[in-house]
C-alpha cells in the first residue's frame, strides 16, 4: 500500500493554491489604496514577500516552525527543510501549503505601510519575519509549542497567519507614522454619504473621499480652530547676529521713550544693578556681570506690544521665542492668536503685524538677515 494518498496530496495543493490566490488578491486591494505613482512600488513590495519569503523559509523558518520541540518556545532548526513532515500527503506538499501562510503574514504588512516604507528596508523586514518571527510564532501553535500544548486550537490561521501580520502591521505603523497628504483635503466638508465624503477645499475645488479614509488616514480639522478663542499665526523675522549688542545707557534711555516698554527697561535695570551690586561686580565693562542686551529689550517689546494689540487674543498663548541660530541669522518666532478666524482678516492681521516689526527692528539697533541681492553686489562693486 502507497504511503501517500492521491486524493489528500492534491487537497492540500489545492488548499496552497487558495491561499496563494490571497497575494493577488492583497495586490490589487493595496493598490487601489495608494496613489497612482506608488502603484509599482506596493505590487513589487507583495512580489518581494512571496520571492524572499519562500527562500527563508525554506532554508530555516520551516525548520523552527515544525522542527522538534525545544521547551515549548521554538523548534529544531531542519535547513532546507531535509525532514520527513509529510502524512497521507508527501513534505514537499506540506511545504508549499505552510509556504503560503507565511508568504500571506508577511504581506498584511505591506499595506498598513503603504507609501512610507524604503524598498530595501521592506525587503530586509520580509526576511525577518518569514525566517524568524512568523516561524517562531507558528511553531506555539501549529508545531507542538506551548499554546499547542495548552489545547489551543487555531481556526483558519486566524492567529497564527492573521494576528501576527496584524501586530506587526500596527507596530510598523506606530514606528513611522500616518500618510498625509494623500488626499489633498484642505477645506470644509460639504456632503456626507454611505460611500463618499465630499470637501470643498479654500480653492473651491471638490475633493471626493472614501468614508474608510476618515479613520486610517490622517486630515487637518480646522473645526476645533473655529470653536477655539483664536486662529495661530506662528512666523519668524531672522536677524543679523552682528547687529546684537549691549544697551548703553543713553539706549535705554531712547527705548525708555517707548511707553508701554518704559515700566520694563526701569524694572529690569533696577534688578541688573542690584545683583550687579550684591555680587561686587564692575559693571563698567560690559562683559562683567549682567546687561541688558538690544535684542533682549526688543523681545520683551514685541511681547508687550502683542499683549496690547486688539486683535490679539491675550487670554491664550502669545511669545515671542528665539530659535536655534542658523546661517540664515538669529530666528525670532513670534507665536500668537488672532481674534479674526476668517481666511482674508486672518492674513491682513498677520501681514500687519510683521509690517510694523519690520519697521522698528532698526530703532532697536537690529538688522533683519537678508541674503545679498544685485543691487547690494553692484554697490559694492561701485565702491571698488
Amino acid at each position: 500500500m502507497d504511503k501517500y494518498v492521491s486524493a489528500d496530496t492534491i487537497w492540500v495543493l489545492i488548499g496552497a493554491f487558495l491561499v496563494f490566490s490571497m497575494q493577488p488578491g492583497f495586490a490589487m486591494v493595496e493598490t487601489g489604496f495608494t496613489r497612482a505613482k506608488n502603484a509599482g512600488n506596493i505590487v513589487m513590495k507583495n512580489v518581494m514577500d512571496m520571492c524572499l519569503g519562500s527562500i527563508v523559509f525554506w532554508v530555516l523558518g520551516f525548520g523552527l516552525m515544525f522542527g522538534t520541540d525545544i521547551g515549548g518556545f521554538i523548534g529544531t532548526p531542519d535547513f532546507f527543510v531535509k525532514g520527513d513532515y509529510g502524512a497521507s500527503y508527501p513534505s514537499t506538499a506540506y511545504f508549499i501549503f505552510q509556504t503560503m501562510f507565511c508568504a500571506t503574514a508577511a504581506t498584511i504588512v505591506s499595506g498598513a505601510m503603504a507609501e512610507r516604507t524604503n524598498f530595501l528596508v521592506y525587503c530586509i523586514y520580509s526576511v525577518l519575519i518569514s525566517a524568524i518571527i512568523y516561524p517562531i510564532s507558528g511553531h506555539w501553535i501549529w508545531g507542538g509549542g506551548w499554546l499547542a500544548q495548552m489545547g489551543f486550537h487555531d481556526f483558519a490561521g486566524s492567529t497564527a497567519v492573521h494576528m501576527v501580520g496584524g501586530v506587526a502591521s500596527l507596530v510598523g505603523a506606530k514606528m513611522i507614522g500616518a500618510r498625509i497628504g494623500k488626499y489633498n483635503a484642505d477645506g470644509t466638508v460639504i456632503e456626507v454619504t454611505l460611500n463618499t465624503v465630499k470637501v470643498r477645499n479654500f480653492d473651491n475645488t471638490i475633493i471626493t473621499i472614501p468614508p474608510y479614509a476618515l479613520v486610517s488616514d490622517s486630515f487637518q480639522n480646522w473645526r476645533g480652530m473655529r470653536e477655539s478663542g483664536g486662529r495661530r499665526v506662528k512666523r519668524s523675522v531672522n536677524l543679523d547676529v552682528n547687529s546684537v549688542c549691549f544697551c548703553t545707557p543713553e539706549m535705554l534711555e531712547r527705548y525708555k521713550k517707548i511707553v508701554i516698554l518704559k515700566e520694563y527697561i526701569e524694572q529690569t535695570e533696577q534688578k541688573v544693578q542690584q545683583y550687579n551690586q550684591q555680587q561686587g561686580i564692575d559693571d563698567s565693562v560690559p562683559v562683567n556681570g549682567v546687561h541688558q542686551t538690544n535684542l533682549g529689550v526688543f523681545r520683551a517689546y514685541l511681547e508687550l506690544y502683542l499683549k496690547n494689540l486688539p486683535v490679539v487674543n491675550s487670554d491664550l498663548t502669545y511669545m515671542v521665542r528665539q530659535l536655534q541660530p542658523t546661517e540664515k541669522g538669529i530666528p525670532l518666532e513670534v507665536y500668537f492668536f488672532s481674534r479674526e478666524k476668517d481666511w482674508v482678516p486672518y492674513e491682513k492681521i498677520q501681514a500687519d503685524v510683521f509690517d510694523h516689526i519690520f519697521a522698528v527692528v532698526p530703532y532697536f539697533g537690529l538688522k533683519v538677515f537678508q541674503n545679498p541681492s544685485s543691487a547690494d553686489i553692484v554697490r559694492v562693486l561701485e565702491r571698488v
